[in-house]
């Protein structure tokens, strides 16, 4: 009788930074949900633009990433899917410096809102154009890290910034103010035109999930669990 193959099934995990956001991947690991599944799984973490050149290349297998890059990518014929979401609502919140009391004091003022066409940047047009600012000519825009964005914020070299999560929470610890928090239901509401809107996904490309379907379902499996 041939013996079945039980050796893992190794896997790669790429994410654009690393959050509670994405807290499920972590309690995966942490819980042994991964090895449950039959997977030996690395996680690595991918900056700037190449994320999606890992994950099309086949570096990784799997990419955390925002949902707003698989219309984006699929009309570059570059073919993903998303596997699954985990959030029902869009967590994010847009911050002002010390100085910065309210949405229209960012007229003239310079804002850190990620890259074009990407949900951060779009959650910022909505917040600025909610408040009466016209997003495309009444702020100027700089992409910064995420954690940088911190400490140009309290340091005044910025006067607002997109946030969510624990970077939020330190955010307001070093002074600054919450000027838009989708945390509230209303407010997602009014800003975004929606109650519900999933940002934080994991998607797989097209060729990986047709030729690899019972892994792509092993590693949901783990995240759902």
């Amino acid at each position: 009788k041939k013996e079945e193959n039980t050796e893992p099934t190794k896997i790669v995990v790429g994410e654009s930074y690393r959050s509670e956001l994405w807290g499920a991947q972590y309690l995966a690991d942490a819980l042994g949900y991964y090895k449950d599944e039959g997977l030996d799984v690395e996680l690595t973490t991918i900056s700037g633009d190449s994320p999606s050149a890992a994950l099309f290349s086949n570096d990784v297998q799997f990419l955390f990433f925002g949902s707003e890059a698989i219309p984006m990518f699929n009309e570059e014929n570059q073919g993903c899917k998303m596997l699954m979401g985990f959030n029902s609502r869009i967590a994010m919140s847009l911050v002002g410096s010390p100085s910065t009391k309210t949405v229209a004091d960012l007229k003239g003022k310079v804002v850190s809102a990620a890259e074009p066409g990407s949900s951060p940047r779009a959650f910022v047009y909505s917040a600025l154009s909610q408040a009466g600012l016209d997003p495309e000519n009444d702020v100027t825009y700089v992409t910064m890290q995420v954690f940088a964005s911190a400490a140009a914020l309290a340091e005044e070299q910025i006067q607002c910034a997109y946030a969510s999560g624990s970077l939020l929470d330190y955010m307001v610890g070093m002074g600054c103010n919450v000027l838009v928090d989708t945390s509230d239901q209303a407010t997602h509401k009014a800003v975004l035109g929606s109650e519900d809107y999933t940002t934080h996904i994991v998607m797989a490309t097209d060729d990986y999930i047709k030729e690899n379907p019972e892994t792509c379902q092993k590693f949901v499996n783990a995240l759902y669990k």
